[in-house]
């Protein structure tokens, strides 16, 4: 019984687990700026992608703080997340994504609603 809950509990945390070094390995699919501070763009960047509206109830947001500076909010099981980093005195987002099509095109836009 330990045991499986052990897996179970390891499963569960691989989902919300931020992306590794490999994930970024293709580079973003989209790279954008703003005048704002890097905090409040990453902050909202989780709200927005958590609108069930835009989105459905199907994808939990997480944001982790980068060991080099700046954020990373994504998706369960990382299927989309976005880099945000301090650069000057505004912010880049470098959007990244495992599949193309409609949800991708909304996560942009709703990057965008933050910028």
């Amino acid at each position: 019984m330990k045991t499986l809950l052990c897996v179970l509990t390891a499963a569960l945390l691989a989902g919300c687990a931020a992306p590794s070094g490999m994930a970024r390995s293709g580079g973003p699919k989209q790279t954008l700026t703003s005048d704002k501070p890097e905090a409040a763009v990453a902050q909202c960047l989780q709200i927005a992608w958590q609108d069930e509206k835009l989105f459905g109830n199907s994808f939990d947001v997480f944001m982790n703080p980068r060991g080099e500076g700046g954020h990373t909010v994504f998706t369960t099981e990382n299927e989309f997340f976005a880099d945000v980093y301090a650069q000057g005195r505004g912010t880049l987002v470098e959007y990244y994504t495992r599949r193309s099509g409609e949800v991708s095109e909304r996560r942009v836009a709703a990057i965008a609603t933050c910028l």
